[in-house]
């Protein structure tokens, strides 16, 4: 064993000779590190022994190993010697303190060493190898101690060779006995449904976890190895998670055992066994113990010796490594760094794997007013990993903090609830609360931690009424996601608990193959016949599916699930306050089972669709369809919420106007009492760790509004300023007269203004001529467009290179200029792009035959198979065809993009130039949208209306957000806006623009807009654009007043212009 006293002796004569401070550092580190090592003191290999802190308040690193931290200075009088290194060691114990983190202190100089506690005391202090002795007792006491995140990351995370050999024989383990033992395989179907809900295993997510595979020394070649490979992940820090719950039992003296490592491996050669029993060794906590699908691992090592061997040696080395980490230290919802450190930034995305940002927890909470009353029930019913508890329960033990801890537990246990349908959520859930509450278990105390393992989303409907049970009551039908449906008896009239209680002991845990008839005859020893015979038939279904289900190798360890549906179902009606979280994703990329269950169960999802707004998207209500997941959750909340109880969630500001979410706008503006709408969709940065998303708060309270209900709405723009306003909530509404329609997130003084410009004006959509349309959509950019044209020795002729980096030899009469979003500016654009337009420019139907070239071009196999996957493709059509091609998109045409900082709009006419192929039709892309017009001055006072400060503000008061605050332009966005009826012409109203109309404006106009397409710079171009503000604010009917409030309105929504990542042209959609 390395022997330390000697080691600093030798590191004393060097410290008078060694420079800078930096190379001393790296010495006394590496004695240390050689002392650790050489002593075993770490059976793990937890990666780097030493972290190196930056200490921003200083400026300068330290070091620090689990509860010691380090800092060196060189001796007098080269450097500051060991009075300095003193004082810094306080100072880090001081900063430490703050974070509620004891931690000692070791100060040396090369010659001297003093050692400090956790009181900054010094208790000793003289030459370094004489503080070698306690030094080392203090490293052998100390430093193994896990109490960080970072330190749970270089002991359990990918860094350690704890996780690669655990998640590599739990990977290797799965491939050998999936199709070996079908529970194995019943449990990754289970995972793969519930995980569906807001994951998407996409390619991206695929490279992603490929470099992580790889890391850990697994190679993953497609989704159904990423897919295998997550589960396995989960396994392990399912283990992980349940003995991190036996180390908070261990360190609160619950149980007489010392240590997890005595718990679960002494008797050595039952760890696999006695991990099964944690419930039974730990009663306090049992439930936290309930069967989930991550203990398959068990079945494959009661099945197989080497199995058993390899399981048992996991539990073994993690439960050794457990007995390191003082849990208590760590701080809570430690969980969540230590788990989003497996993936990274694109796979986290794809995976859904992003917790709230804790800011948005509180001012959830503080929105409704909960300040921790635990007389007042509070559930998150999506609660992930637990942010909300933990901050719910902060809020509780703060107000409680005088009564008895056993008092408060009671209140808590009956009063806060977690559940999730992720079972390794509800894990993490269940350790962050048990964290949360530890300071006030006692041995004494049997808790029950209130998180349960349950689809938050599911009803108990009844199966189709008949004569003969529309009396005694109906049977319901329920699923577990991955699971075939059961038909169940009515919950009020039939114990559930004490069915899957005899169903378990009768069918899952008896030995051999379980006998039906013996089951039930079992079953009505058991049961009176009166309380059978009304459910006599569903019952015996039930009951044979099990049986069925155990004698093909699965078993029941799924109930649990049923049971806690159950227990949610029961307190519909209950809860004074919901709060969380609910996932965001589009609901058609969930499982498909549980896409129909919602769909039909949910009124909110099967009447998505703002039927105006479809009307000017130029789209059905069925696509319209397409919602999104936290929508539901919704109106779960409402049915489950007492009456004038509050519930408030940060969800996706999406559902202030996209158009599925229009009958939960009806809902919210007719039914209940908005309090408060917090919009952070403008917000540059991240409000949740590791993502960028589009968050609203929503506060709402579970009563009819008053006429004179007004509710608070605050909206944050890019540049973090704040704006705080109260609007009456029948004000809110786009539409007066249409509680569906989308919300303008606009103060009170603008939407007067407004209010003003929609009884002015008519609204764009509302006529055919004037309504907006999207660009054509190849679904195939990369075989379409063409970025760089060269001539040939044909005149015909020219070389191409497309999108995809194919250089083709074409015909010119196959190549147009192309117009995407990007090339759009107010009043300008540029050509960069062509386009092989495979259409007719008069008709724009696709064209029957192509000349030799293009034919060939589109003959081959692989753009064959790419044209033919497109969604839109249909078998009639000729395979080079785009789609929503029409004659209109092909004339004179006022054009915009969809995505920008402003509306931004510029005539154009039918033809340009491009190169090497002359004057030829523009073909706008779908990126760009328009109006087609008559004639050219037509297409230019439209565009000085959408380039007008009165027409942006009142887009921005309600368009969809994108990434970094910018605007969604769609073309019902656009049609949703009034144009002044002064410009419409006068014979023909909402058929055209007239220049000859009534007002004396319309010249002006045309003239302003005229000068405008000059394209003119400083000055000139600001006195023009005040002067069309002007013009078009009196063409509303507003006064001067009226145009300042929009313009203090404009300024504070406009985020400054900036370089687009060009993927949010691929993501945009009409909903």
């Amino acid at each position: 064993m390395a022997d330390l006293s000697k080691s600093l002796a030798e590191l004393a004569v060097l410290a008078r000779t060694l420079r800078p401070e930096a190379t001393l550092r790296q010495y006394f580190i590496q004695a240390l590190d050689d002392y650790l090592k050489e002593a075993n003191l770490f059976p793990i290999d937890p990666g780097p022994l030493f972290r190196l802190d930056e200490r921003i308040i200083r400026g300068k690193p330290d070091s620090r190993l689990g509860a010691l931290t380090f800092e060196v200075k060189l001796p007098k009088p080269h450097g500051q010697g060991l009075p300095a290194a003193i004082k810094q060691v306080r100072g880090y114990i001081d900063e430490y303190a703050q974070q509620s983190l004891l931690v000692r202190g070791v100060a040396y100089d090369g010659e001297s060493i003093a050692l400090l506690n956790e009181q900054k005391e010094i208790i000793f202090e003289g030459q370094s190898p004489e503080g070698a002795t306690l030094l080392c007792s203090w490293l052998t006491l100390l430093a193994p101690a896990a109490k960080t995140p970072e330190d749970m990351v270089n002991r359990f995370g990918s860094p350690s060779s704890l996780s690669r050999n655990s998640i590599k024989m739990l990977y290797d383990l799965f491939f050998r006995f999936e199709s070996e033992i079908p529970f194995i395989e019943e449990v990754f179907t289970i995972w793969k449904a519930v995980y569906g809900c807001a994951a998407n295993i996409n390619k991206e997510t695929v490279q992603g976890l490929r470099k992580t595979g790889r890391e850990l020394g697994i190679t993953i070649k497609g989704k159904k190895e990423a897919e295998k490979f997550v589960f396995a992940l989960e396994t392990y820090l399912s283990i992980l998670l349940k003995l991190l719950v036996a180390r908070v039992a261990v360190e609160q003296e619950l149980i007489p055992q010392s240590s997890v490592f005595e718990l679960i491996c002494e008797p050595p050669g039952q760890e696999h066994i006695r991990y099964t029993e944690l419930s039974s060794f730990i009663p306090h906590l049992a439930s936290v113990f309930e069967e989930d699908p991550f203990d398959w691992f068990i079945d494959a090592a009661k099945a197989d010796k080497s199995a058993e061997a390899s399981v048992r040696n996991t539990l073994r080395s993690v439960a050794e490594s457990i007995d390191n980490v003082h849990l208590l230290k760590m701080g809570q919802d430690f969980l969540r760094v230590f788990y989003q450190h497996f993936f990274d930034t694109a796979s986290r995305r794809a995976l859904g794997e992003f917790y709230t940002n804790s800011d948005l927890v509180r001012e959830a909470l503080d929105a409704v007013g909960y300040d921790g009353s635990v007389d007042k029930p509070i559930i998150d019913f999506c609660c992930g990993s637990g942010n909300f508890l933990i901050e719910i329960l902060k809020r509780v033990k703060a107000k409680g903090k005088n009564r008895k801890s056993a008092l408060l537990l009671g209140d808590i246990e009956k009063n806060v609830f977690g559940v999730d349908i992720h079972p390794l959520a509800v894990a993490m859930a269940r350790v962050n609360f048990i964290i949360a509450v530890a300071p006030l278990l006692k041995r004494d105390y049997k808790f029950h931690v209130p998180v349960y393992w349950a689809d938050s989303l599911v009803r108990l409907a009844a199966k189709k009424k008949s004569r003969k049970l529309d009396i005694l009551g109906e049977p319901v039908k329920i699923s577990v996601p991955g699971m075939k449906t059961f038909n169940l008896p009515d919950p009020d009239r039939f114990d559930w608990e004490g069915l899957f209680e005899f169903c378990r002991q009768h069918i899952g845990n008896i030995a051999g193959k379980a006998d039906f008839n013996r089951v039930w005859q079992r079953f009505e020893q058991e049961y009176p016949r009166e309380e059978i015979l009304p459910f006599e038939d569903a019952l015996k279904d039930f009951i044979a599916q099990l049986v069925d289900r155990r004698n093909s190798g699965r078993d029941t360890r799924w109930l649990p699930m049923l049971r806690n549906i159950l227990l949610l179902e029961r307190q519909k009606g209950k809860f004074q306050y919901i709060v969380g979280n609910p996932p965001w994703v589009r609901i058609h990329n969930i499982d498909e089972e549980l896409r129909k269950r919602i769909n039909e169960d949910y009124s909110f999802c099967a009447d998505a669709g703002w039927e105006r707004g479809c009307q000017l998207a130029g789209i059905g209500r069925g696509f319209a369809r397409q919602t999104d997941l936290c929508v539901p959750f919704v109106e779960r909340a409402f049915e489950l919420l007492a009456p004038g109880g509050y519930f408030s969630f940060v969800i996706t500001s999406k559902v202030q106007a996209a158009l599925y979410a229009n009958a939960l706008r009806r809902e919210l503006v007719q039914e209940k009492t908005l309090v408060r709408l917090s919009d952070y969709s403008l917000d540059p940065l991240p409000l949740f760790e590791g993502a960028v998303n589009y968050p609203l708060i929503l506060s709402v309270r579970n009563q009819k509004p008053r006429p004179d209900s007004k509710c608070l709405v605050e909206v944050t723009n890019s540049q973090k300023e704040k704006r705080l306003f109260e609007v009456p909530q029948k004000e809110l509404s786009l539409l007066g007269d249409d509680p569906e329609s989308p919300w303008l997130m606009a103060p009170p003084e603008a939407v007067a203004v407004f209010r003003k410009m929609q009884a002015d004006g008519e609204m764009l959509g509302e006529d055919d001529a004037l309504r907006p349309r999207r660009g054509i959509m190849t679904a195939a950019n990369d075989i379409y467009i063409v970025t760089r044209v060269d001539p040939t020795e044909s005149p015909k002729e020219v070389m191409v290179t497309t999108d995809g980096g194919a250089v083709v030899r074409i015909e010119k009469e196959m190549l147009r200029p192309l117009i995407r979003g990007r090339d759009l500016r107010p009043w300008g654009f540029t050509l960069t792009q062509g386009i092989i337009w495979t259409h007719d420019d008069q008709t724009a139907q696709p064209l029957q035959e192509l000349p030799a070239r293009a034919a060939e071009y589109f003959s081959d196999e692989k753009i064959i198979r790419t044209l033919k996957d497109r969604e839109d493709y249909k078998t009639h059509l000729p395979i080079w065809s785009v789609f929503r091609a029409g004659p209109e998109k092909l004339s004179t045409k006022v054009c915009w993009k969809e995505l920008a900082n402003e509306m931004q709009a510029t005539p154009l006419d039918k033809s340009y130039s491009f190169s090497h192929i002359g004057k030829r039709r523009l073909i706008p892309l779908h990126t760009a949208y328009l109006i087609p017009t008559e004639t050219h001055d037509e297409a230019v006072l439209l565009a000085a209306i959408f380039n007008s400060v009165p027409f942006r503000a009142f887009v921005m008061a309600f368009a969809p957000r994108a990434r970094g605050g910018y605007f969604r332009h769609f073309s019902w966005t656009v049609g949703m806006t009034p144009v002044p009826s002064a410009l419409l012409s006068p014979n023909a109203k909402r058929i055209g623009i007239n220049k000859r109309n009534n007002s004396p404006n319309g010249s002006l106009i045309l003239r302003i807009g005229n000068n405008l397409l000059r394209e003119l710079t400083g000055g000139e171009r600001s006195r023009w654009e005040a002067e069309l503000n002007a013009r078009i604010s009196e063409l509303y009917g507003l006064s001067t007043q009226d145009l300042a409030v929009l313009l203090e309105y404009y300024r504070f929504m406009r985020p400054p212009e900036k370089e687009l990542d060009l993927l949010e042209e691929a993501d945009s959609d009409d909903l």
